[in-house]
């Protein structure tokens, strides 16, 4: 009798269990396993709650993509205490396993209405928020705790928890703010408030992945950086105008200059946001890449031909002393860019060099052929 063969699972669901154990992997190697059983069972909890709300065999995509998340909820917390270490030491194997054990027809539904989306459950978000990322804050609101006269410890430990369950388990915009209203002790007048808050946090969450993402990537590119990118237009603030293009190591934190109480200071952040309703983004660059004008920093003259905004009524900005466009406040960080252009530089020409070589010699045999 023939050996029955092993079920294939469809290949949206390999490559989001595979991009999940990815996930699960990097966080267990940096960050080790406390905290994540419940981080995952209270994800658990409310998409299964999500799900008994709308019908359990709903055939449309939302229901259909929480019953694809809840799966990898599901297969994470039965591998948790049962060799997670070997689980994960080959997450290709592990997620063919999964993923044609769990949800095969949920990703055959998603494969055929969304071509191409996968909805891995943001464990790498939810795990900030949670507090379980080390030698990182967990929300902006935990940085300014000290600052703040609105929130106290105990509403920031609630809207947290909300957050990090609301990522872990696409919990609409709307209902996480009405959370985040609820547990701040927010009125209806001013829910703006708990509107800015989710948003700001979630774009938090959202640079931090980023900024993990390009350090991963400069494992294997020693010379890449990451450059700030500023939106333009009448809401940009003048801190934005001035830290557009800062260009920095990736391993090193923007600095910006602002005024505090009438004297100028300097702080420093990893990525962005570092205020509520920041639009600024990160992106990788690298010294041989091509300078385009929508991320080059602006001049000094530009910054003083500056537009008025909703937040200032004349034109120009403040340019506080020290700056240089494109540049940090720091000047280790300033040395230490320098050395890297210089490599990568160096580098490139090693390669153009080499190149040209290798075309002279190619002509050179061509020509002996030919005689």
């Amino acid at each position: 009798m023939a050996t029955k063969r092993p079920r294939r699972p469809p290949p949206l669901a390999e490559r989001t269990f595979n991009a999940h154990l990815g996930q699960l992997k990097r966080h267990v190697e940096v960050n080790g396993v406390g905290g994540v059983r419940a981080l995952y069972k209270r994800a658990q909890d409310e998409l299964t709650a999500q799900l008994l709300a709308v019908g359990p065999h709903s055939k449309r995509v939302e229901p259909v993509t929480m019953r694809a998340m809840l799966s990898q909820v599901d297969s994470s917390l039965a591998v948790f205490g049962k060799g997670l270490k070997r689980h994960l030491a080959d997450t290709s194997a592990t997620a063919a396993r999964l993923g044609a054990r769990q949800g095969v027809d949920e990703f055959k539904i998603l494969a055929k209405h969304f071509t191409g989306t996968t909805p891995v459950v943001a464990l790498d978000r939810g795990a900030l928020f949670e507090g379980l990322v080390h030698g990182v804050d967990s929300s902006l609101l935990r940085r300014y705790e000290r600052q703040s006269q609105r929130w106290t410890l105990g509403a920031i430990d609630s809207i947290e928890k909300s957050l990090a369950t609301s990522v872990m388990t696409g919990r609409p915009l709307e209902d996480t703010i009405n959370l985040v209203m609820a547990e701040g002790g927010i009125a209806d007048q001013e829910r703006w408030r708990a509107e800015r808050v989710v948003r700001t946090e979630n774009a938090y969450a959202h640079g931090h992945a980023k900024q993990e993402a390009i350090t991963r990537t400069a494992k294997d590119s020693p010379t890449l950086m990451k450059r700030l990118i500023a939106t333009f237009d009448d809401r940009t603030g003048d801190d934005s105008f001035l830290l557009h293009g800062q260009t920095i190591p990736v391993g090193a934190p923007f600095t910006w200059k602002h005024k505090v109480g009438g004297a100028w200071v300097v702080d420093e952040y990893m990525h962005p946001p570092n205020r509520p309703n920041d639009r600024e983004v990160v992106v990788p660059w690298d010294p041989t890449w091509d300078e385009s004008e929508e991320e080059r920093p602006l001049t000094r003259a530009e910054l003083q031909a500056a537009p008025p905004t909703r937040w200032r009524k004349k034109d120009g900005v403040k340019i506080p002393s020290g700056h240089v466009p494109g540049e940090s406040y720091d000047p280790a960080i300033r040395k230490e860019k320098k050395e890297l252009v210089k490599e990568a530089l160096a580098e490139a020409n090693k390669v153009e060099d080499e190149w040209a070589q290798m075309v002279a010699e190619d002509e050179a045999a061509a020509e002996d052929e030919e005689e």
